[in-house]
């Protein structure tokens, strides 16, 4: 029997951001899930890795002269400079490729100038206009740096069929910063990366605990906010309550101290042992404690979903986000080529059509 086109699995190039090089970044592990969800649903991914480039070295010459010489910053992976190289060699990389869709997450400058027929999707969970002077990094940036990385983001836009964001406030600030046709704009929310959701069964067993156990999780304290849980635990102490903090994916600074803190810097999820230890964390904590001063997505949203109540202070930018059962143990970007619709359309046509939206609403049970 033979398949027809309308059945046959996307082909789907999967782009792998220049900043990926910084460990540190966490857009390693949404990528990750990003793509197993993509593998699972939608179709066959092909990683593009990140280009050695080397005038990374340079700017990043540039950018320590600057901060040394002018107290400013160049941010060099988002440079005219490197995205038109990254361009130029990417474009000759796919020239011959038959690939249905390319995947961009957190990639504006891997493909301001690529040029190519197949059509883009665009990942961020936001802008750079909405960024700046609210991120360290996109802060007390050079004039020169500032309208690069802002132009690299506009053109970016344009050159996309389709821009997600995880929440309404980063995909209204796309639309109004840099005036992008509304109907390539849309909201997604971001899964809760985690492989082994709980069972219902095992979120209703669960049992009071003797004191209040919070649990707070960030790879960075001062900007995802542990100072404030820390001093809800000394208030709850103050207040008579017995309680208790477990801090995860970070060590707090010295004066941060307490006998009823206890701090776990990482957990690797790949590492079985380790991984049950954070669902374990997940499951017998009271409070998912979340009091993000700076933050632009939500991850944590859907983990707090799956396993426990909470309290939590938002982000200035985060009080939207609705977090619908659906997504949880699953990449919700799983969603923008789940549907058959999307692979007839992008095989036969090679653009994504307004009515691609619709269809995706009424076909992914948001």
């Amino acid at each position: 029997m033979v398949m027809s086109n309308e059945n046959k699995r996307l082909k789907l190039a999967f782009l792998n951001t220049l900043i990926l090089q910084d460990k540190r970044t966490s857009w390693k592990i949404t990528n990750e899930y990003i793509a197993q969800a993509l593998q699972k649903h939608c179709g066959d991914i092909t990683y593009i890795d990140p280009i050695q480039l080397r005038l990374l070295l340079l700017g990043k010459i540039v950018n320590k002269s600057a901060q040394l010489l002018l107290k400013k910053s160049f941010m060099y992976y988002h440079s005219f400079l490197v995205a038109r190289r990254y361009g130029k060699i990417m474009t000759q990389k796919l020239a011959t490729s038959d690939f249905d869709v390319i995947v961009a997450p957190s990639c504006a400058t891997e493909i301001a100038y690529l040029e190519t027929d197949i059509p883009i999707v665009l990942i961020e969970d936001a802008n750079f206009a909405v960024l700046h002077d609210y991120y360290a990094q996109y802060s007390n940036l050079l004039k020169r740096s500032l309208h690069e990385v802002d132009m690299l983001e506009s053109l970016a836009l344009r050159k996309a069929q389709l821009a997600l964001y995880p929440s309404q406030w980063a995909a209204q600030a796309t639309r109004q910063h840099y005036a992008v046709d509304g109907q390539k704009v849309h909201t997604v929310s971001f899964g809760a990366n985690i492989d082994h959701p709980p069972s219902i069964e095992v979120v209703q067993r669960r049992k009071k605990s003797d004191r209040c156990k919070l649990f707070f999780i960030g790879t960075d304290w001062e900007r995802k906010g542990g100072e404030i849980a820390f001093e809800a635990l000394l208030k709850l102490e103050e207040l008579g309550i017995q309680a208790e903090l477990t801090v995860c994916g970070c060590i707090p600074p010295d004066r941060f101290s307490h006998e009823r803190m206890s701090v776990i810097p990482f957990l690797n999820r790949r590492d079985e042992a380790q991984r049950r230890q954070l669902e374990s964390l997940f499951e017998t904590s009271d409070f998912l404690f979340l009091p993000r001063l700076i933050s632009c997505s939500c991850q944590q949203e859907g983990k707090r979903m799956a396993w426990s109540s909470v309290r939590q202070a938002h982000s200035a930018f985060l009080p939207s986000l609705q977090i619908p059962e659906a997504f949880l143990g699953q990449s919700g970007m799983a969603k923008m080529v789940i549907c058959s619709h999307l692979m007839r359309e992008v095989r036969s046509t090679r653009s994504l059509s307004p009515g691609f939206i619709e269809t995706i609403g009424t076909t992914a049970s948001w």
